[in-house]
């Protein structure tokens, strides 16, 4: 299990948890840490793409390394490597609470995702915070089924930025990828992805990374 870090001032809490350390950026991280910035790698667009640099770094440099049969994941939101739901914060400690080993259930699947969210669950103070423009761009979602992936992404990061990035696919995918979002009314949440095989993990972080 990698810990992801911007600061080497964490190294010490980090192998505590018996998670294996990765750095990162331009920070002068010790010898100990994994780092994003060698091999084959786009750590100068870290600062663009977060934990993103890693990941490729990871797929391009130590694909060859990762047995057949072992999991593989990602996750950028810490709520999810909780072993329970409701947590005693007065009695927490976070060695005892986090996953440190794969969990029986899931041997019957080949891929974990964070839980689905509807988009039709949006509220409007967000949409008249946030939303204003995607709205006018795309007036069906001022109805509830109206409101689909690529009016969530409009709202949230930026209008006709998804669209942009869809014009640099192939025809074929550029036509089943504008067709999803334009369809698709809900997503799972947490940049949350955990998969069982390695050519199958190797496929879609391809995709994801590339596309």
């Amino acid at each position: 299990m990698y810990c992801i870090a911007i600061d080497n001032n964490l190294f010490g809490k980090i192998k505590h948890l018996d998670l294996i350390p990765v750095g990162l950026g331009n920070d002068n991280f010790s010898k100990e840490w994994i780092r994003d910035n060698s091999g084959e790698n786009i750590s100068y667009k870290n600062k663009f793409f977060g934990e993103y640099t890693f990941h490729y770094w990871l797929w391009k440099n130590f694909m060859k390394e990762l047995p057949n049969n072992k999991w593989v994941g990602f996750c950028g939101y810490r709520r999810f490597w909780s072993k329970n739901k409701k947590i005693n914060q007065k009695k927490f400690d976070l060695k005892d609470n986090i996953l440190n080993e794969i969990p029986k259930e899931w041997e019957k699947y080949d891929v974990i995702l964070g839980d689905e969210i509807k988009l039709d669950s949006i509220k409007w103070i967000k949409i008249i915070k946030y939303g204003k423009l995607a709205l006018l761009n795309n007036p069906k979602a001022i109805f509830k089924n109206g409101r689909n992936i690529k009016f969530h992404f409009d709202m949230f990061h930026g209008n006709g930025i998804l669209e942009k990035a869809i014009n640099l696919l192939n025809k074929t995918d550029k036509d089943n990828f504008r067709k999803f979002i334009n369809n698709q009314n809900s997503y799972n949440q947490g940049k949350c992805l955990f998969v069982n095989q390695k050519k199958l993990w190797k496929i879609i972080t391809g995709l994801y990374l590339n596309g």
